[in-house]
């Protein structure tokens, strides 16, 4: 777990302060945890969360249009194969710890190496390798916080 924010001092737009409690506090997320297989890019896709246009149709057969959100939430969805019973430890405990959608953590995404603060859209779904009984492949569908 770490701060919210950057740690080397820099501005973040996401760094900010909130109320809990009666103080001010900053908000930690948690960590995709560091596994011994990478992702498999053969399920890997990556969309639009929602559709976020808003439309409007007259009487006369025209369409007005526009935009319900000024940003644009990316939703991911990847799969991890031939992991080891620690690897599927650490997603559990990852998984156990966000309680599954309802918070944040952070995730680098594999092709590009970028960071992006996600959530979970759905339980992780483990399933043993019918290769080899002793790892395990998992599907994760995140959308960007």
């Amino acid at each position: 777990m770490r701060l919210f924010g950057l740690v080397d001092g820099a501005i973040n737009k996401y760094d900010r302060p909130f109320f809990m409690g009666g103080i001010f506090t900053r908000r930690f997320h948690n960590e995709f945890p560091i596994l011994s297989r990478g992702a498999s890019f053969q399920n890997f896709t990556q969309d639009s969360a929602i559709d976020p246009t808003i439309r409007s149709e007259f009487e006369d057969g025209t369409i007005l249009t526009r935009a319900r959100f000024t940003r644009m939430r990316k939703a991911i969805n990847c799969g991890y194969i031939f992991l080891t019973a620690a690897d599927k430890t650490y997603l559990e405990n990852l998984q156990t710890s966000i309680k599954i959608g309802a918070n944040t953590f952070y995730y680098v995404y594999p092709p590009d190496s970028t960071e992006y603060i996600v959530m979970l859209t759905s339980p992780m779904k483990f399933q043993i390798e019918p290769r080899d009984f002793n790892y395990w492949n998992v599907n994760l569908n995140m959308v960007e916080a």
